[in-house]
């Protein structure tokens, strides 16, 4: 099978969202934003009310309704393709995303691990001092 790379043309850039996965100790965040890195949503597994315990919120079936909300807000801002960001190590919720984009319809255009993001997007790290 043929790799087949995308090519998008200026007008078609407002189709092509970013997001962001990472997880902290007992919660998991996807942050959305549209293609000028402007924020539209930010969603936890303690916002959408998906369990009160780390077991709860962390758990591949609350992580499925998670994905669902994130596709309605998708449809809603007209995003056809996303850009996937990840801040954490490959782990068993990584994959399980994977798959959950998968049976739900989201084309995702491309992977990436990043090393530092702040958690609004906007800030940039601080200079260090000498």
């Amino acid at each position: 099978m043929a790799n087949k790379k995308l090519i998008f043309k200026n007008k078609d850039k407002k189709f092509i969202g970013c997001l962001y996965f990472f997880k902290r100790y007992s919660n998991i965040f996807l942050v959305l934003s549209n293609y000028k890195r402007k924020h539209i949503i930010t969603l936890t597994s303690g916002s959408c009310k998906l369990g009160k315990n780390k077991k709860k919120k962390i758990s591949p079936f609350n992580m499925l309704n998670l994905v669902k909300s994130l596709k309605e807000h998708i449809l809603k801002n007209n995003i056809k393709i996303l850009k996937f960001y990840f801040k954490q190590r490959f782990s068993r919720h990584f994959f399980n995303l994977k798959k959950m984009f998968k049976l739900n319809e989201i084309k995702i255009y491309k992977y990436t691990f990043l090393l530092y993001k702040s958690y609004n997007l906007n800030k940039k790290r601080k200079i260090r001092r000498i």
